[in-house]
């Protein structure tokens, strides 16, 4: 039992009174998955499920289709936020962004807020962690929890190729690590996020004749993208499919040494994203804006097919969903009250998983720079997506079932349906007085990173 985190009064009574709370763990004594696994959390920075060819694109991610095959696919899973800093968080919290607070560039999670890798120490496990984003920085409290930490995208993050690094990085630390212990690795690939690079080993744009070139930086995309063609358009789509493709053969190299060192049959590999991208569907590029399915439908597969039998899972869930099922996966009894809820009794042929739970997401993002601000807020149940733009106070209603690409706003013809959702998104959003972040200095060499990668 995890007994040695004491959340704040505050934060305690803030998660009782949301509309979304549920228990950490569900019982299942009698699973025989073993309480010993290696848990391999892999994510793909800026990775849209439409990109998948498992989700149903045609880009070349065998890797990642392979997982899916011989794992859980959840067709529906949705990212709290369309940027990484509170996806991640989280991921790795079990709570939505209105508990865990992280809403802002320079904003840190709350020391009361206990975090995965946290956990997974106390269950004598090895925790290792290879980053490669400038947002997951250790003093914003990413690195807690964790015996390794390394960041190999530390300079130029917006130019830099660094799957590979990741991967060697990696099994660097697994030579080394000290094998009587499981472990749990967390894994971060970064290159589908912009700028978009060329990769020839996998290229779709050999037949491009325009003007744009690879690794154009986001700036001077968006200052130039009302002048784009469907088929410059069309060319930064398939360079960003170059960088999923790229991504996934070094998450290939990954998963081929771990079944080389006998690693493979012992570990639940959790694979999923942070946020997707939009590139020119709705005239932008880029992510942080919207909570449409561009930025916010996102891959999320569970990898144990020893004792999880492989099937796909259409009912909508959410990234809070995840700490939960690992704990619970791993026989880890927890009383941290959690957002989230444990997907194990689903995965295994238990219970089905409620269709008409509502899953959240938000953006309240201020750049105070040279990127638009947004504040939005959006709730799934079922088949229906509500937006609520807070700026003008305006809702989007969408089937998004029916309509995947939310072309088709039916809020005047849906009253009833309107009503329902947003009774439970001003739910949401009235709980939203939480245990505060700090704010963290941000340095000027930061301030530049974080302009070139697009958020100031």
């Amino acid at each position: 039992m995890i007994n040695s985190y004491k959340l704040s009064l505050r934060f305690l009574t803030t998660l009782l009174i949301l509309p979304i709370f549920f228990s950490a763990c569900f019982k299942n004594e009698d699973n025989q998955i073993p309480k010993d696994l290696n848990i391999i959390l892999l994510s793909v920075d800026t990775l849209a499920s439409r990109y998948i060819s498992s989700y149903g694109s045609n880009t070349q991610t065998p890797t990642i289709d392979n997982l899916a095959k011989n794992g859980v696919r959840f067709s529906r899973t949705y990212s709290v936020a369309p940027w990484t800093k509170p996806a991640f968080t989280s991921i790795f919290s079990g709570v939505y962004p209105q508990t865990h607070s992280i809403k802002r560039l320079e904003s840190k999670i709350p020391d009361n807020i206990p975090l995965l890798a946290e956990i997974m120490k106390t269950s004598k496990r090895q925790t290792a962690a290879v980053v490669s984003h400038t947002l997951l920085a250790p003093k914003a409290g990413f690195a807690r929890g964790f015996d390794f930490y390394k960041n190999v995208n530390p300079e130029n993050p917006h130019k830099a190729i660094v799957a590979e690094k990741v991967t060697n990085t990696a099994i660097d630390w697994l030579n080394k690590r000290d094998k009587k212990q499981s472990l749990f690795m967390f894994l971060h690939y970064f290159d589908p996020h912009y700028n978009y690079n060329h990769h020839p080993s996998v290229s779709k744009t050999d037949s491009y004749k325009g003007a744009l070139k690879p690794g154009t930086d986001i700036r001077e995309l968006r200052a130039k993208m009302f002048s784009f063609s469907s088929t410059d358009s069309q060319y930064l789509r398939d360079l960003y499919a170059e960088e999923v493709a790229y991504t996934d053969a070094q998450i290939a190299r990954l998963l081929d040494y771990l079944k080389q060192e006998g690693l493979l049959d012992n570990s639940l590999i959790v694979f999923v994203a942070d946020h997707g991208e939009e590139i020119m569907e709705r005239n932008w590029i880029g992510h942080t804006r919207n909570l449409y399915n561009d930025l916010i439908s996102v891959p999320f597969i569970i990898h144990l097919p020893q004792y999880i039998a492989p099937k796909v899972i259409d009912v909508p869930v959410s990234q809070v969903d995840i700490l939960p099922t690992i704990l619970d996966i791993t026989k880890i009894k927890s009383k941290i009250p959690l957002n989230g809820i444990s997907l194990l009794p689903a995965l295994l042929n238990k219970a089905e998983l409620p269709a008409d739970r509502p899953v959240y997401s938000d953006v309240d993002f201020q750049s105070g720079r040279h990127v638009k601000d947004a504040f939005k807020t959006s709730v799934v149940r079922n088949d229906y997506k509500l937006i609520h733009n807070r700026e003008d106070n305006s809702f989007e209603l969408y089937d998004v079932v029916k309509d995947p690409e939310e072309k088709q706003n039916i809020a005047k013809d849906n009253p009833t349906i309107i009503k329902e959702l947003t009774d439970l998104l001003l739910g949401y959003e009235k709980s939203e007085i939480v245990t505060p972040s700090q704010d963290l200095s941000i340095t000027p060499k930061e301030v530049k990173q974080l302009q070139s990668l697009g958020y100031m």
